[in-house]
């Protein structure tokens, strides 16, 4: 056993050792062996003073760091700490190979690769800039190319090491030790003067090296301090162009950001489009509403925006001889009565005008499109998006956003909705609920228009944040063309920002918010909807299955976040039902149920609740706001191989649990959810219309919620001739419609129609994770007779 740092950092191997510190691979003693990096500070001073001054320098870093590990590509900072004088910081591990396994002296790698691969360099680095941080240190040894899905990680970033040089400056013999690597810093930073462009030099110092086969520092420069490489390879003169702009001398003379390089990148791979554009625009030419201009002062991660490059409108012009009316349509940007949306940037709102969801590099129609659209080109940009859907099906951001620039180009009447999903927290949650809105306005669009009008959708980012919720409601509030809201996932985000909504009369229907209580909490509510079953049902379900399904007199052990809504109605609703039906329930102590707190260990849980007798797990964690609880239940769910049966709500209908693989097969795990594909299906049109849509078999029960919830709000405006806020509760109330999971009605807001279902995981051929959710009734051999097109 290797020495242990922090009280839980067990070091297993040095991985390098520098002029600033020493880096290590370590194993998280407390949360289930988890493999992470150490990486210990060297501070040049005993100076208590000095020592201080390094402590709150430190935590400013450290708390950078934090920030930046928002981004996907960027390792998570999990934490840090003051240990016997000496500082230290623990990030997520990634696993992979550098890029000096790809980037290998003496062989030059092809201009379409180092193309590509200078656009996935610098797709993390915009977010950085933007949040107007520097790298300084970027090279291949510093890039990782990560396993699991082949994508490139930023790693060893150098803010924190400048704290040893800050420091040095207060003593007699300052440390002399330049944070960069010889040949990828520019002079600038070789003067103690690091700029956002110094790390775009860095970066076009790599794509040099990819494409020669020679590291930086031997490359000659000239008299006027110019890299000289252009000899050494065969290049186009666009990219020879856009390199040797990033590495020029004068910082004045490189791109400013990640973002300005990256669209010049962005437009060198694509091709104009062709002229003249043919749309199948099925709209008739109508006068669109005014919209008032949104407020909302933007929290947690920013989106990017980018802007088209001149010389790509350029390319525009002369792509083809054309007339005059031509090309001014695409020369000046198409302008309407009015905007399709308040084109606001920042604000976690958009109609188009910006992505709110992390940039694919090898799809840049998508940013190309949306910049089209908030220039108001919106001919141009429902061709581009058009284009990057058909590369990307499952991308519904896109399609909302196609739908939308068609309804703009055609200067159409149109019913506006918004829908509220958690982006930055819990993308693939929100991608979710976004294909069912999307299916939804999709059909509206292409079919019979609601009494002639189009359909058209704004989508916001709650970041499955309380407050974050309540902020965007308020903006959703003010914008009165706004006739409905589908959103918010969790139960306690929902709870935040119901009253505004009921406050200012505009109805809110979740397709995921099914705790009982939100009505204790916000009182009147009668303008708060769900289409899915309240936790009731979902915890009778449970308890019934363990009941039937256990030995005769079952004990469970129940595992939730107590400061969860939606977790503490569960844990209710299940307690009271399952003791009432003659099970038992074991007691444990808050450090052993808690899922939501750090010190929560998974073996040592399972022991106790073992050791007093328990039969059965059941795992309630919250909707992912916490940023412990699911964690702690995956963690559960490891340390547990099956042995015992495992229940929970339909949080855990996850592709995380999936791939815990033999851990919850066989039946040993079982969820609740509100809608399965593979169960009695009272709408087989709306599944095979999502298959076709998003060229998948798998559509999961909250795609279908979120389809059920705009169906809802769709089929109360047909009910009206002229859209009233208030008139569009009235008809909810009394409102019966078939959606996807069958027949749907209210009372007291909440649906009449219970629709839960049992699911398991069994092995499956056709997922990508090599596991998929079942109905619990199915055998093995009926899992194994399923095709992939089931």
């Amino acid at each position: 056993m290797g020495p242990v740092v922090g009280g839980r950092y067990e070091i297993i191997r040095p991985l390098g050792k520098g002029g600033f510190g020493e880096t290590y691979l370590a194993r998280d003693q407390h949360y289930l062996e988890q493999t992470c990096v150490v990486k210990k500070l060297r501070i040049p001073t005993n100076n208590p003073f000095n020592l201080q001054t390094a402590e709150h320098l430190f935590a400013g870093e450290a708390k950078s760091l934090f920030e930046l590990g928002k981004h996907p590509q960027i390792p998570q900072l999990l934490a840090y700490f003051q240990e016997n004088k000496q500082f230290y910081i623990v990030q997520e591990f990634i696993p992979g190979h550098d890029l000096s396994h790809e980037i290998i002296p003496g062989q030059q790698l092809s201009e379409a690769v180092v193309k590509e691969l200078l656009q996935q360099i610098l797709e993390p680095l915009v977010f950085v800039h933007h949040n107007n941080k520097i790298h300084r240190d970027i090279k291949p040894a510093n890039i990782i190319r990560r396993t699991q899905d082949n994508k490139i990680v930023l790693i060893d970033f150098g803010s924190v090491k400048t704290i040893s040089t800050r420091i040095s400056s207060y003593q007699t013999q300052p440390l002399t030790v330049l944070v960069g690597t010889p040949g990828y810093m520019p002079d600038e930073q070789k003067l103690g003067q690091p700029r956002l462009n110094s790390d775009i030099y860095a970066v076009g110092m790599v794509g040099i090296q990819a494409l020669t086969g020679v590291i930086p520092y031997h490359l000659r420069k000239d008299s006027n301090g110019e890299v000289i490489w252009c000899n050494r390879t065969e290049v186009s003169d666009g990219l020879k162009a856009i390199i040797s702009k990033m590495v020029r001398s004068n910082p004045k003379e490189r791109y400013e950001s990640a973002a300005e390089a990256l669209e010049a990148l962005y437009a060198l791979q694509l091709q104009p489009p062709p002229l003249p554009i043919n749309l199948t625009l099925p709209l008739q030419r109508q006068s669109l509403h005014n919209n008032p201009t949104l407020g909302l002062n933007p929290t947690r991660v920013k989106p990017i925006r980018l802007t088209i490059p001149k010389s790509w409108s350029k390319m525009l012009v002369f792509a083809g001889i054309v007339s005059i009316a031509a090309l001014i349509a695409i020369t000046i940007p198409t302008v309407t009565s009015s905007p399709t949306c308040p084109f606001k940037f920042e604000d976690h709102l958009s109609c188009g005008e910006e992505s709110l969801f992390p940039q694919d590099s090898t799809i840049p129609e998508k940013q190309l499109g949306v910049n089209a659209l908030a220039n108001k080109d919106y001919k141009n940009a429902a061709y581009l998006l058009r284009k990057a859907y058909e590369k990307r099906k499952n991308d519904p951001e896109t399609l909302i956003y196609l739908q939308n620039a068609r309804l703009a180009y055609e200067n159409a009447k149109t019913d506006t909705i918004a829908v509220s999903v958690p982006i930055t927290n819990n993308p693939l949650t929100a991608e979710a609920i976004l294909r069912g809105i999307a299916q939804a306005q999709d059909e509206v669009n292409k079919g019979i228009k609601v009494n002639g009008r189009g359909f058209r959708i704004l989508i916001a980012d709650d970041a499955n944040n309380p407050n974050q919720a309540r902020n965007i409601a308020k903006s959703l509030v003010s914008q009165t063309d706004i006739f409905g809201v589908i959103g918010h996932y969790a139960s306690e985000v929902t709870v935040e920002a119901l009253p505004v909504y009921q406050g200012n009369h505009l109805v809110l229907i979740s397709p995921g918010s099914t705790a009982e209580e939100i009505r204790d909490k916000v009182t009147p509510s009668d303008f708060f909807f769900r289409v899915v079953p309240n936790t009731t049902t979902s915890a009778e379900s449970l308890a019934k299955y363990v009941l039937n399904h256990s030995p005769k007199h079952p004990t469970a052990a129940i595992f939730y976040s107590p400061d969860s809504l939606y977790s503490r109605s569960m844990e209710n609703n299940f307690r009271t039902i399952f003791e009432r039906k003659g099970g038992k329930i074991v007691k444990l102590e808050d450090t052993e149920f808690n899922l939501s707190t750090v010190q929560f260990i998974s073996q040592r849980a399972i022991k106790t609740a073992k050791e007093k007798g328990a039969t059965v797990f059941v795992l309630f964690p919250d909707g992912q706001v916490n940023p412990f609880s699911f964690k702690n239940t995956l963690s559960l769910i490891d340390a547990n191989q099956g042995h015992f049966l495992i229940v929970g709500g339909s949080v855990l209908y996850d592709t995380q649990v999936l791939q815990k693989g033999t851990s919850v097969l066989g039946g040993r795990l079982v969820v609740d959810v509100p809608w399965h594909r593979l169960t009695i299906n009272p709408n087989s049109s709306f599944l095979e219309r999502a298959r076709e849509l998003w060229g998948t078999q798998e559509v999961n029960g909250l795609t279908a919620m979120a389809y059920d919830g705009a169906l809802a709000l769709i089929n109360a405006l047909k009910k009206l001739d002229q859209p009233d806020r208030t008139l569009i509760q009235k008809t909810l109330v009394d409102l019966r419609f078939i959606g996807a999971s069958g027949e749907i009605s209210f009372q007291n807001g909440d649906r009449q129609e219970f629709t839960n279902h049992l699911v398991k995981v069994m092995p499956s051929k056709c997922s990508s994770y090599k596991y998929s959710f079942v109905p619990v009734e199915y055998s093995s051999d009926r899992v194994d007779s399923l095709g992939c097109d089931s």
